[in-house]
């Protein structure tokens, strides 16, 4: 695979490096990728601002509803809720 062209929808590797855990999956099996749980994902990491392609879910803490709200809205690809 070319260096440029990531070796998982979330790059993993690098999500570690920044505090991230995988909980479940992040690997392939043959030619896919398996569904994928990573947690104590925060704004500042590409997993939270970059869309991803692939069956992953990020885990994002929120200390409340209007945070939950906020976080959701504080991204290009993410849901918008209000406005």
């Amino acid at each position: 695979m070319p260096p440029s062209v990531p070796s998982s929808p979330t790059g993993s590797n690098r999500q570690r490096t920044q505090g991230a855990r995988v909980l479940c999956g992040g690997t392939y099996d043959g030619n896919y990728f398996q569904p994928t749980v990573i947690a104590d994902v925060t704004p500042s990491m590409s997993v939270f601002q970059e869309e991803l392609f692939g069956p992953v879910v990020s885990v994002i803490k929120a200390k409340d509803a209007d945070d939950a709200i906020k976080l959701a809205n504080n991204t290009r690809y993410g849901l918008y809720i209000g406005g």
